[in-house]
């Protein structure tokens, strides 16, 4: 019994220090965030999430669109649900002239949450610019 119980202590505390471990880099990656060093945030928690969409979001506002949607995409590896990646992505997607590629990711968003008001505007748009485009060229 003694074996187990040192086994099970041992486990227990590696468990500990890996959660406080991981709590520390949140942390320092927060506070890199708060001071505008985006990628001190990534290289200290490459992969969570929200420090990759934030990443992605400057980009987006610089107008990097290539590097915008390589970093959404490893965004929604991580957290497939994260409709703001989605939608960013296809806004990236209508800079780079790829209409159809757009409107695909927004009726998916809309399937799956049809309450995402700016995203359904955005279809909207776009579908009677295309209309528009269509009837012009007639």
């Amino acid at each position: 019994m003694g074996k187990y119980r040192k086994c099970i202590i041992a486990s227990f505390i590696a468990i500990l220090i890996l959660g406080l471990v991981q709590s520390g880099l949140k942390v320092w990656a927060e506070h890199f965030i708060a001071n505008g060093n985006i990628m001190a945030a990534t290289t200290i928690a490459p992969f969570h999430y929200r420090y990759l969409y934030i990443k992605g979001l400057g980009q987006f506002k610089r107008k990097q669109c290539d590097a915008a949607i390589k970093t959404m995409e490893r965004v929604l590896i991580l957290a497939p649900n994260e409709w703001d990646a989605k939608n960013i992505t296809a806004i990236c997607y209508i800079a780079k002239g790829k209409v159809e590629k757009a409107k695909q990711i927004w009726k998916d968003i809309i399937e799956q949450w049809p309450h995402y008001v700016s995203v359904r505007d955005n279809l909207e748009r776009l579908n009677k610019y295309s209309a528009g485009i269509s009837s012009a060229d007639k």
